[in-house]
Order: structure tokens, then sequence, then C-alpha cells
């Protein structure tokens, strides 16, 4: 029996599909009120992904500002950087949006899983070679259709490594995260990081080196910080991420240098009023504490150690043997109120 169709029939069929004249097979449109089907992938990230995750703007914004100040200081030259834009997209699709040729490198973010990307655009490439060997900044390079040499790779692979060291300090406030140096690659099909239909943050940091305008961008799968969603999705944290390491160290060096007064307490005694007013020139007091024993060490006023008086150098010294323990500080404390108190 011959079932190939005429060329008539195939026409006439093509004409009854188009005006809805032949019945389709599947799901009945004519009812209305039925539910429509629609499919549903429960392997698809977008789904899940909701809102916004405002701590990941105040890290990375953190990170171009010390981004900024560590690049202008490894290349002697002044240099800008910020946040150009945050957004999820899938990771195929970024791979293909990639401007050839990128100096492209992976790193890991332990104990977080999996891997995250770092793209330093060939314009930032050739800006930080130029700077670091007195160009004046405003030379163009062709780069079409070449690789980077190893003089540029190894420099760049400098900048990649301050990057990652100044991405730790922007990320501590929240989350002790490591950023550990995995490899550099120059062809975009060598990177699979994530399957292409995985959601990326891409974080775009704008670099303007003298008059040239590059990027610095940063490829993070949802998946590795899905883990820290609870707080990257609030802003409470933003006060302790605005707090600057390098204030905290300031002060810590000038609490450092602050000078603290120091006192010996060799002996204390009782004596009575009458016999204090009739103290001479000669006279022995008799104190409560022997010869042999150890000497109160005072800071600011406050019993802190224990310890014997001698002389070191040619200058009085006090030789530290031990803390003053919690009871005899009790008992201390003690004897001073019922001194105050006339007891």
């Amino acid at each position: 029996m011959n079932q190939v169709l005429t060329q008539d029939e195939i026409n006439s069929l093509l004409r009854g599909l188009s005006d809805s004249d032949v019945e389709q097979d599947g799901v009945d449109t004519q009812d209305g009120n039925a539910p429509k089907a629609k499919k549903f992938d429960l392997a698809n990230q977008e789904r899940i992904i909701r809102g916004r995750m405002p701590t990941m703007e105040l890290i990375h914004d953190r990170f171009a500002r010390q981004f900024r100040t560590s690049l202008a200081k490894f290349l002697g030259r002044t240099c800008f950087a910020n946040v150009g834009g945050i957004e999820m997209i899938k990771f195929g699709l970024f791979m293909k949006k990639l401007p050839l040729p990128s100096s492209l490198h992976i790193f890991r973010m332990p104990p977080l899983p999996g891997y995250a990307l770092m793209v330093v655009s060939s314009p930032l490439v050739f800006g930080i070679v130029d700077g670091l060997f007195g160009g004046s900044g405003q030379g163009r390079v062709k780069i079409e259709g070449r690789e980077y040499t190893p003089i540029e790779n190894r420099l760049v692979g400098k900048v990649v490594m301050m990057a990652l060291d100044v991405l730790k300090d922007a990320w501590s406030p929240i989350h002790p995260v490591d950023f550990v140096y995995v490899r550099s690659e120059f062809n975009p099909l060598a990177i699979a990081i994530v399957p292409p239909t995985d959601v990326v943050i891409i974080v775009t940091i704008e670099v303007e080196l003298e008059q040239e305008s590059t990027t610095l961008t940063l490829c993070t799968p949802y998946s590795t910080i899905e883990p820290l969603r609870s707080k990257l999705a609030t802003g409470f944290q933003s006060t302790r991420l605005e707090h600057d390491t390098g204030v905290a160290k300031r002060m810590r060096i000038n609490v450092e240098q602050t000078m603290t007064t120091i006192s010996v307490q060799l002996a204390t005694g009782k004596i009575g009023t009458k016999d204090f007013l009739n103290l001479n020139v000669g006279d022995v007091i008799t104190l409560d504490n022997n010869p042999s024993d150890e000497a109160m060490i005072m800071v600011e006023g406050q019993p802190k150690f224990y310890g014997y008086v001698g002389s070191y150098r040619g200058n009085r010294a006090a030789r530290i043997t031990r803390a003053i323990p919690e009871r005899d500080l009790i008992d201390y404390r003690n004897r001073e109120e019922l001194l105050k108190n006339g007891g």
C-alpha cells in the first residue's frame, strides 16, 4: 500500500492546519475553563532565584574602593574603579557575550563549593603592562589573533592575586571566605565552571587607567553562594561591612602607642594618727610585708602583677613573676573600700 502523499494532499493538509479545520491531538483547547498546561523544569534555577541581594552590592562596592587603592599603588599612577553593574544570567549567555581576547582566571572560594571566574579585559591587560614599563597610557596595541606573552601573563597574574586578596577582605565582615587561585586560560572553550544553563552572578568592575576605560568581571555561580543567600539577601550587614579595616588598624596602632603609668607597691602598713603627727626624720615605720615578699606592680593605679624589684642596666626595674590572682584582687579592693570608709 502506497503511504506517500501527493503534493495536492500535502497542500490541503497545511491549509487545514492553518485554518484550524483539522482536529489536533493533545490537550483539548475548546474548553475555555479548562486549565492550561505549562512546562515546568524542576532543574531550572531561575524559578527559585527571587529578590535582590543588597549585601552583594555592598561587598563589591567595598572591593572596588580597596582595589582602586591597591592597583594605583602597584602601577604607581592614578586609577579609578567602581561597580559598573550586577546581574544574573545563564553561564552560556555570559560566555557568548565575553569579549575576545580576554585573560580568564579560575579560582575557588572555600569553604563554599565550586569554582568562580575572573575576567580581565584585554585593554586592562595592556594598560597594566604599559603602566609597569613606563608607558604613557595612550598607546594602542593590536591584540587580535594572538595570545598573551609569558611576561604579560605573569604581570596580570600579580594583579589577579592582589584582587583575590582584596576580595577576601571585602567578604570577611559577612562570612570568612578564602580565595584560592586555580589556573588561567586564554580559550573560553576551556572554561566550564558550571553547565551553560546554570545561573551565574556577573559583577562588572569598571577600571579607568589614565584615559583608557577597562573592565574587570567577576563571574560567580549562584550554586556557589547559595549557602549564604540568607546573609546576602538582607541589608543588616551593611554597618559591619562599611567598617573599614584600615580604621581598626590605625586605632589599634594608636592604642598600642599610648603611654601608661606603672608604679610598684613595695609594702603596706597601718599607723595611728597620733603616731603619724609625731613622726620625725630617722624614725622607723614597721610595715606588714616581709623583705622577701613579692611587690605589687600597678598599671594606672590598678594592681595587675606580682614581681621583684631590682636593677637593670643601671636603672631601677621590676621583674614580673605572675599575674595577680582574682582572689587577691578582691581582697585588695575590699581593703581599699574599708580605708575609704574609715574602717
